[in-house]
């Protein structure tokens, strides 16, 4: 179970309305569909929290298309829990979820857990957010990797209940699934375009195997404008004597991703 969800867990990001065409490059609303990796400790509970409560903090990130670099942080509670053979009943909490874009604001949500003893978390709501997700709403599933058909992860076959084993050493990763918009804000999902790469053919000095060839390949966004490219090899790069393929690379700030490949062959001079 724990491979098939991984596997289809791989970060994708849909539009929720039509298909972006040439030109376009946002929507007002996401299907969301994200892996974060995750990182979890023991912390100290909130005040508030009942007695015999244990608390543990998790932070996740990912990066996610149409919104960028995500870092994830909230706080899991269970009471009752025991580690070892004995059953135990264990109720849990969440506390909010914060979601911060890198350069761009945070999404604010709440986890929901089914009632009752080793209730699983059942979904999330978004409850607002600020900088450019100010209004944010959505609603969908949250899955964390030690919650398997349906239940706590038995680790070992010593117990089902969410014990400080299982969260502290188990827990990888977090799933998202669902909708998310942000009042007037729009997802960019549309890819950089290059420029520069188009072949090219060179001709090294008499008796050389290898030579340095440059050439400049440029990258455009339309929200970001111009973004940073990495080509391999780089320009500059000692090029053998016949064709080589070059691939460039370009990510905006939204995460959309474009690949270019182009050839450069070096000719032995006669």
């Amino acid at each position: 179970m724990k491979t098939a969800l991984l596997a289809c867990a791989a970060l994708a990001l849909a539009l929720a309305t039509t298909a972006v065409g040439a030109g376009e490059h946002a929507t007002d609303s996401l299907n969301l569909r994200a892996l974060f990796t995750v990182s979890t400790s023991q912390a100290t509970c909130p005040a508030s929290s009942p007695a015999g409560a244990a608390c543990y903090a998790v932070h996740g990130s990912a990066t996610i298309r149409g919104l960028g670099r995500v870092t994830d942080q909230h706080m899991i509670v269970t009471v009752g829990s025991v580690d070892g053979s004995n059953t135990a009943c264990a109720h849990v909490s969440f506390s909010p979820d914060v979601m911060t874009i890198a350069g761009k604001g945070q999404i604010e949500s709440s986890i929901t857990v089914a009632p009752g003893c080793n209730g699983i978390p059942t979904g999330f709501e978004v409850t607002g957010g600020r900088g450019d997700f100010a209004g944010a709403s959505g609603s969908g599933t949250f899955q964390p990797d030690i919650v398997q058909e349906g239940n706590w992860l038995d680790n070992g076959g010593d117990d089902t209940n969410p014990d400080g084993d299982d969260i502290l050493f188990d827990w990888r990763n977090d799933t998202w699934a669902g909708s998310l918009s942000a009042g007037n804000y729009t997802f960019d999902l549309t890819p950089p375009v290059f420029s520069g790469t188009h072949s090219k053919k060179v001709t090294a000095p008499k008796g050389a195997r290898r030579i340095h060839v440059r050439f400049k390949v440029h990258a455009t966004d339309a929200v970001d404008g111009s973004v940073p490219v990495v080509c391999h090899p780089r320009s500059g790069s000692l090029f053998r004597i016949g064709p080589t393929r070059v691939t460039c690379s370009a990510t905006d700030s939204s995460a959309n991703e474009a690949a270019a490949r182009f050839t450069i062959t070096v000719k032995r001079r006669r």
